[in-house]
C-alpha cells in the first residue's frame, strides 16, 4: 500500500483544522448556543424601543392640542376588569340553593314527588336563568319518573333485598309449626318427634328458599314479614288470655294452633301491606317500634295496678297489654306516613328507649327501692330515652331505598364562557 508523502499529510491536517475552525461558534457561521455570543449594542437597545413610542405619541398629542391617554394601559385595565363584570354572581338566596340540593337528593333516592316540589320552588324563586332552566328540566324529569312509578310500580327496584330475612323468618316459623304439630298429633316418641320437627323446619327452609325466587322481595317486605309475624303472635296470645275466663276449659289445648295461625296471618298481612303501599324499610321499622313501645308501656302500667286477693284480674291485665300494644302500633303507623326514617335510625331509637328505661328504673331502685316507683321510672325512661335518641339522630339520612329501573341519570355542572349551568345525561 502506498503511503502519502509527508508534505501531503501535513497539508491534509492543516485543511481539517481549518474546517473545524470555520464551523466553530467563534467564527459566527453556525451558532448552536446563542447565549454564548456576547450581546451587542443593538441587542441591548432593542427593548427600549416600546418605551419611546408612548413618549413620541404623547409629544405629538401635546403639539396638536389633544389630550393623550396611555392606550396600552387602558387596554390592560379593561382586560383585567372585564372578566369580573361579565361573570354573573350567584345572587340566589340560601333557601333556593338548599331547595335545589334537596331536590337532587330526593331524585337520587327515588322520592320523585318531593323532588318535583323542590325544583318547582327553585323555578319560581331563583333569579339566575341557568338555574331556573335546570330546575325546570329536573322538575319535568322527576314528574316523568313519578308517572312511570304510578303506572308500573315494578320499576322501583330495591337496593337491598329482603329475601334473606324472609327465608330466616320462614325457617323459624317452620320450627314453630313443627313443635305445634308434635303437640297436635300427641307424639311422645322422641325419634318420631325429632323427625317431624326436622321435616317441618327443613320444609320451611326449602320452600322459602326456592319459592322466593323472582318475587322481588324488598328489604321493607322482609322487615314487614318479620314484624307482622311478631304482631300476630302477640295479638293472638293476649287476646286468648283476655278471653280465657269466657272460653271453655277445653279451648286451652287449641291455644298453640291458634297462636301459629295468628303468626302466619300477621306475617302474610305485613308483606301484603308493605308491598301494596310501597313502604320503606324505615317506615316498617317505625311501625314495629311503636308496637314495642306500646307493649312495654302497658306492661309497666300493669305493674302499677295493685293485686287484690281472691280476685282474678288476668283478663283485665291482658286487655291492658293488648290495648297498649295495638295503640302503639297505630301510633307507629301514623308516624310512619311520609317519614324519612331509615331502618338503622329506628333500631337505634328502640335501643335508646330500652337503655333509658333500664337506666332510670335502675337509678330509682338504688335511691328508693319500691315497685311502683320502679315501674313509673321505667315508663319515663322508656319514652325519654326514645325522645332523646330521636333528637340526637336527626342528622341521620334516609337509606336510599329505591332507584328507577332501566333509568340512570347523571348530573354534572358545566361552564361555557359566560354561562353557568348543570347538565343531565344518562339512560332515560
Amino acid at each position: 500500500m502506498n503511503q502519502l508523502p509527508r508534505d501531503q499529510a501535513a497539508f491534509l491536517v492543516i485543511v481539517l483544522l481549518a474546517l473545524c475552525l470555520v464551523r466553530s461558534p467563534a467564527w459566527g457561521q453556525e451558532v448552536s448556543n446563542p447565549r454564548a455570543i456576547p450581546p451587542t449594542s443593538s441587542d441591548t437597545a432593542a427593548p427600549a424601543k416600546p418605551e419611546t413610542e408612548p413618549k413620541i405619541r404623547q409629544e405629538e398629542a401635546s403639539e396638536s392640542g389633544q389630550e393623550w391617554a396611555p392606550q396600552l394601559q387602558e387596554e390592560t385595565d379593561s382586560a383585567a376588569v372585564s372578566p369580573t363584570e361579565e361573570i354573573e354572581l350567584d345572587t340566589d338566596s340560601a333557601e333556593v340553593k338548599q331547595a335545589f340540593n334537596r331536590g337532587l337528593e330526593y331524585l337520587r333516592t327515588g322520592r320523585f314527588l318531593e323532588a318535583s316540589r323542590e325544583f318547582k320552588v327553585v323555578e319560581e324563586h331563583s333569579v339566575i336563568p341557568e338555574r331556573v332552566d335546570a330546575a325546570r328540566s329536573m322538575n319535568a324529569y322527576a314528574a316523568h319518573l313519578e308517572q312511570r312509578a304510578v303506572e308500573d310500580p315494578s320499576i322501583r327496584i330495591a337496593l337491598r333485598s329482603g329475601r334473606v330475612e324472609f327465608i330466616v323468618t320462614s325457617t323459624v316459623l317452620g320450627a314453630f309449626a313443627g313443635g305445634v304439630l308434635i303437640d297436635i298429633l300427641g307424639i311422645h316418641d322422641g325419634r318420631l318427634g325429632t323427625a317431624v320437627f326436622l321435616a317441618a323446619t327443613g320444609g320451611a327452609l326449602t320452600g322459602s328458599l326456592f319459592g322466593s325466587r323472582g318475587m322481588g322481595l324488598r328489604e321493607a317486605d322482609g322487615n314487614a314479614y318479620t314484624s307482622g309475624a311478631l304482631w300476630g303472635l302477640v295479638t293472638t296470645i293476649t287476646t286468648f288470655s283476655m278471653l280465657d275466663n269466657v272460653l271453655p276449659d277445653s279451648s286451652a289445648e287449641y291455644m298453640p294452633s291458634i297462636a301459629l295461625a295468628g303468626t302466619f296471618a300477621g306475617a302474610a298481612s305485613g308483606v301484603v301491606l308493605s308491598h301494596s303501599l310501597q313502604a320503606t324499610s324505615g317506615q316498617v321499622t317505625l311501625v314495629g317500634l311503636g308496637g314495642y313501645m306500646g307493649f312495654w308501656t302497658s306492661a309497666m302500667v300493669n305493674s302499677l295496678i295493685p293485686s287484690r286477693e281472691g280476685i282474678d284480674d288476668s283478663a283485665l291485665r291482658s286487655a291492658i297489654v293488648l290495648t297498649g300494644f295495638q295503640l302503639g302500633t297505630g301510633v307507629g303507623a301514623w308516624a310512619a306516613v311520609d317519614s324519612d326514617w331509615s331502618r338503622t335510625r329506628g333500631i337505634v331509637g328502640g335501643l335508646g328507649a330500652s337503655i333509658g328505661a333500664l337506666t332510670v328504673s335502675g337509678l330509682s331502685a338504688i335511691v328508693y327501692p319500691h315497685p311502683t316507683l320502679a315501674a313509673s321510672s321505667a315508663i319515663v325512661g322508656l319514652w325519654g330515652g326514645f325522645t332523646l335518641t330521636a333528637y340526637l339522630t336527626e342528622d341521620m339520612a334516609m337509606d336510599p331505598e329505591y332507584i328507577p329501573a332501566g333509568s340512570e341519570v347523571h348530573l354534572m355542572p358545566f361552564f361555557d364562557g359566560d354561562t353557568l349551568g348543570i347538565g343531565a345525561y344518562g339512560t332515560f
